[in-house]
């Protein structure tokens, strides 16, 4: 049985469960939730409200399936979906066939070529400073170098287009937005135009918290997304944002007042001293679990610590931080502990100095551990009031330190350790036992 049989022999049963259950739905019942139509077409697909789940069980099993590699937004399979029930309501005898088409035609989408690009605010680049950052590009793009950036996304044929015709034809009214742009953009592999776009600001957001480590004070965002596709396709798009209590959107044109910083070249050489191009290295994929996918996880979590004013919300992250760059994921026990140790042996040499980071690691856990386990929220006056609001921050603030620290520390020892994750921990672990003996 070929890979296209099995998809068909996968789905089809969950399909023509669906049909039955939808078949004789019409427009005018009670609970309608989701309708599609085609032009000209007296068949009409109805979702009630109390078969939205299966509707949407259908789509998880496409999203997730193994062929497709995740290559794919929900809205869009769900389009693709309803296309399909439609087929199949229109003519039930060619169900095979139509399914058949839609698992070749995800094949044959799943590996396309994205470039996804935003504008940057906040930040200058000095210099012409490009700044190769994971897997983002940020630099200063005059309008001839987003011309040839368009220009290798476009069909042999179309490569006669001037600028002008680019800019009218593609990127419209928004072109002029673009001119002397400060930039980011990153290269995806996505099946519709949401999901590479998804990825691509998962992508920016790494970068950007990477940046963010260094300059926590830094305020750089994206501003104004335009995503240009293989197939030539342009989607551009302001930033909306809608008041849920108002009841009103708008597009938003904000004169920020953030710190602005200055990026050069000799910034970039400082951050490449300190290890961040080990980052992309592709020489670690053998190590079990690698020290650069562990970084990554941490500038998640970092950028949801500085993103929060909840102090609760920013004190956990920090703390999660600590956990994904000082334990591995099997350890389950004596948590606090191996933190502890492993922390102040990583980042102190002193004996002084790491007995102190020990005392605080552990105040930090015991903080951690009422606030997980008692729902406390950080921050709210309490009997105490003022001392204990005063101790929460000074927590905060250390575990956001070390948080920090070890991060930095850890993306600069990625190369020394050929990015082996486990070695690093089994390292840290030698160096206690030998000192406890």
């Amino acid at each position: 049985m070929n890979k296209k049989d099995q998809f068909i022999g996968k789905i089809k049963p969950d399909i023509n469960n669906f049909i039955h259950l939808i078949r004789n739905n019409r427009r005018c019942q009670e609970g309608n939730e989701k309708s599609f139509s085609l032009f000209n077409s007296p068949i009409e697909v109805i979702v009630l409200s109390n078969q939205v789940t299966d509707f949407n069980d259908i789509i998880t099993k496409i999203v997730y399936y193994e062929d497709f590699n995740g290559s794919f937004s929900t809205k869009y399979v769900e389009q693709k979906l309803f296309e399909l029930l439609h087929k199949i309501l229109c003519d039930h005898s060619r169900a095979n066939e139509y399914i058949g088409e839609l698992y070749t035609n995800f094949i044959d989408d799943s590996k396309n070529n994205w470039r996804v690009i935003a504008q940057l605010e906040n930040v200058r680049f000095v210099e012409r400073a490009v700044f190769k950052l994971m897997d983002s590009t940020l630099k200063f793009m005059k309008p001839e170098e987003l011309f040839d950036c368009t220009l290798k996304l476009m069909k042999p044929e179309d490569l006669s287009v001037s600028i002008n015709s680019l800019q009218r034809d593609l990127l419209g009214p928004h072109y002029s937005n673009w001119e002397l742009s400060h930039c980011i953009y990153t290269d995806v592999t996505a099946g519709d135009q949401l999901k590479a776009e998804e990825l691509a600001i998962d992508n920016f957001n790494l970068s950007l918290n990477l940046l963010r480590l260094y300059f926590p004070n830094l305020n750089i965002s994206i501003k104004r997304p335009i995503s240009m596709s293989d197939t030539q396709e342009k989607i551009a798009y302001e930033i909306i944002s809608t008041n849920v209590t108002k009841k009103y959107g708008n597009i938003s044109v904000k004169n920020n007042e953030k710190r602005c910083i200055d990026l050069s070249p000799k910034i970039y050489d400082y951050l490449v001293k300190n290890g961040i191009n080990s980052l992309s290295n592709n020489s670690q994929i053998g190590c079990a679990l690698k020290i650069s996918d562990v970084v990554k996880d941490c500038l998640y979590w970092y950028g949801l610590a500085l993103n929060t004013s909840l102090l609760s919300a920013k004190f956990l992250h920090y703390v999660t931080i600590l956990e994904a760059g000082l334990k591995l994921n099997r350890e389950d026990s004596e948590v606090t502990q191996k933190i502890t140790d492993r922390c102040s042996l990583f980042l102190e040499t002193d004996v002084g100095r790491r007995r102190k980071i020990r005392k605080e690691i552990i105040k930090i856990y015991d903080l951690r551990s009422k606030v997980v386990h008692t729902g406390r929220i950080l921050g709210k006056k309490s009997e105490k009031e003022l001392e204990d609001m005063a101790l929460q921050m000074r927590l905060t603030e250390s575990a956001s330190i070390y948080a920090r620290s070890v991060l930095i520390k850890l993306i600069r020892e990625n190369n020394q350790r050929n990015g082996d994750f486990e070695k690093f921990i089994q390292d840290l672990d030698d160096m206690n036992h030998k000192k406890c003996t």
